[in-house]
């Protein structure tokens, strides 16, 4: 199992999310009547997928290697896309504190719940990108080969056993149930 590989593989999923809930966010900031429920369920995807599962790999495998064979956390590639994971977490909280609550959202609660779906979908677009064209590509450069295939290794013990993993195919499930309910 090559580690870049299924990272890269995520990020599609992802991506198809990202598609998914710039839609929602549009129809929020219309006025439509966006189900609170929807609303948490990219929250959940996000949370669940995005971050435990796929930024879980990056920081706890991926992320810990190249910082190991001389990467810096504090300046450079990584400092950035630790500082990215943090700011998008930041944007997920935003719209975890919107979709609180029952009924329709108010007006003040669907621009900043529009505003943080959206910020979050180009944060992630961004992110992804210079995860797959620049910082994905200098872990092959200066990875050894042995680093790698143990990197696979760790990756399907993960996907076996770490409770962070569990719910893969129900959170798949969820994007795909989503994602047919907005589609651009």
């Amino acid at each position: 199992m090559d580690p870049i590989d299924v990272l890269m593989e995520e990020h599609q999923e992802i991506l198809r999310m990202l598609s998914a809930a710039e839609v929602c966010a549009s129809r929020v900031a219309q006025g439509e009547d966006v189900p609170r429920d929807d609303v948490h369920g990219f929250i959940r995807f996000i949370r669940e997928f995005a971050d435990a599962l796929h930024h879980g790999k990056e920081e706890d495998m991926l992320f810990q290697d190249m910082l190991a064979h001389g990467m810096s956390r504090e300046v450079g590639p990584l400092a950035v896309m630790y500082a990215e994971h943090d700011e998008g977490r930041r944007f997920v909280a935003t719209m975890a504190a919107m979709a609180e609550g029952e009924g329709a959202f108010d007006d003040a609660d669907r621009g900043t719940l529009a505003n943080a779906m959206r910020g979050y979908v180009s944060l992630l677009r961004d992110h992804i990108a210079k995860e797959d064209q620049i910082l994905y590509m200098m872990a092959r450069q200066m990875l050894p080969a042995s680093v790698m295939e143990d990197m696979g290794r760790r990756f399907e013990i993960f996907a076996d056993s770490d409770p962070r993993a569990a719910d893969t195919d129900a959170l798949l499930a969820l994007a795909a149930d989503l994602a047919s309910r907005y589609e651009a």
